[in-house]
Order: C-alpha cells, then structure tokens, then sequence
C-alpha cells in the first residue's frame, strides 16, 4: 500500500498500539495517564496546522505527554480497532459512531472515573456499547 501523497506527518511522541482500546485504556492508567484519541485525516489543512504548530509548542507537548498517552487514527481508515467492550471495527467506522467524523482534527479522551466514559464534543458516550 503507497502511503498518500497528502499524508500528515505526526509526531514521534505519538504512541503506536494494536489499537485494542481495551489494553490501551489499562496501559495508561498503569502509567497514571489517560489515553488520548485523535482522529484526522490526509489533506485536512487543519490536521496539518495543529501538527505543526500546536504540536511543535514545547508547553502543550509536555502537557500531553504528562497526562496523557495520544494514539492517531485515520477518520477513513481501513486498519481494524477493538473498542473497550471487545467489538471490533474500522478505523472509520469508530470515527462515525463516536461522532469524530464531524469535525476533524478530532480528540477523544478517555476520562478516569468510576463510570469511565468517552467525552468527545461536550457529550458523553457510553464506552461499554
């Protein structure tokens, strides 16, 4: 597979998973942390201006990595995901149901608590769907 020509360059400090949220979930909060799901796409000019400004601010990538364990996913892509009750799907179709496809650059973040949930856009989701 060519990776596109309008492909996004990430930072390094991004983390790279098997994106089974599941693990991913218990991995950050081992670390004291909480994951950080960001959904952008290739050719998303947006995309590409947080990635090289926000994230190049020496302030906001040390606050990230002090709270937080970011992973990237492709709002269209293919590659399989597990969400945290075992149901497994696209890149892409996680992105339609948690509502990440109307807006992107897009950030979810998982929220420790006793009832964890997914806060994306002001709303909360049940994760155990």
């Amino acid at each position: 597979m060519q990776p596109s020509p309008h492909a996004i360059e990430l930072p390094r400090w991004f983390v790279e998973t098997f994106l089974d949220f599941r693990e991913d979930v218990r991995e950050a909060r081992a670390q004291g942390k909480r994951l950080l799901v960001y959904f952008g796409q290739d050719g998303c000019p947006y995309c590409k201006l947080l990635m090289q400004t926000t994230f190049t601010e020496t302030r906001v990538v040390d606050l990230v990595q002090r709270w937080s364990v970011p992973i990237a996913l492709n709002l269209w892509g293919d590659r399989e995901v597990t969400w945290v009750g075992g149901r497994r799907m696209t890149e892409k179709q996680l992105g339609v149901s948690s509502g990440a496809y109307r807006n992107e650059p897009s950030f979810q973040r998982f929220v420790q608590s006793r009832a964890d949930r997914l806060c994306a856009s002001g709303q909360a989701v049940d994760l155990w769907k």
